[in-house]
């Protein structure tokens, strides 16, 4: 399993582990005050999502081509495909979700989730770049701010994306 840390821009420090089960991929992600815990089934969809940040707890999942979150008492949905965030483990869940070969590109709706466990749909363009060394390389874009960063990935870890360091890693 593996298992490390991850410097967020900020100064924040995630700590993780990951490992892949027989009906999907589990992350477990904790830092100051937050804690994410994300499964996905065979096809890379969230089966079952938890954030607690500040005392507030979100739980979400897919339910058919729909996105199902409760944050407090409120039920919110909208048609995506996963949740996005500035956690790595989104980043690993949508590329393996995509399984874009190099050239490949995609556009897909996405729930973000703010530090505070806000949400707001978006919509985000993926392409999927020359390897750089080892690692998947892909770019990705908002498409309503044209705000852009990359992702590098080796197996199920982000070694490098745009405001996020691997920090230590300890391999399955």
């Amino acid at each position: 399993m593996p298992a490390g840390s991850y410097a967020l821009a900020g100064g924040t420090v995630e700590e993780f582990r990951c490992a892949a089960g027989p009906r999907g991929w589990r992350y477990v992600g904790t830092r100051p005050g937050w804690t994410l815990d994300l499964t996905v089934d065979a096809a890379w969809r969230p089966v079952r999502l938890l954030v607690v940040a500040g005392g507030v707890e979100l739980r979400g999942g897919a339910v058919g081509p729909e996105l199902v979150w409760r944050r407090g008492e409120v039920e919110h949905a909208a048609e995506a495909v996963g949740f996005t965030g500035d956690s790595p483990a989104f980043a690993v869940v949508t590329a393996r979700q995509l399984r874009l070969d190099v050239g490949g590109t995609a556009r897909l709706r996405l729930v973000r989730l703010s530090p505070a466990l806000g949400a707001l749909t978006v919509d985000e363009g993926w392409g999927r770049t020359p390897d750089v060394e080892e690692a998947e390389r892909y770019e990705v874009a908002d498409l309503a701010s044209g705000e852009r960063r990359e992702v590098h990935l080796v197996g199920d870890v982000v070694v490098a994306a745009t405001g996020v360091e691997l920090a230590s890693l300890t391999p399955a």
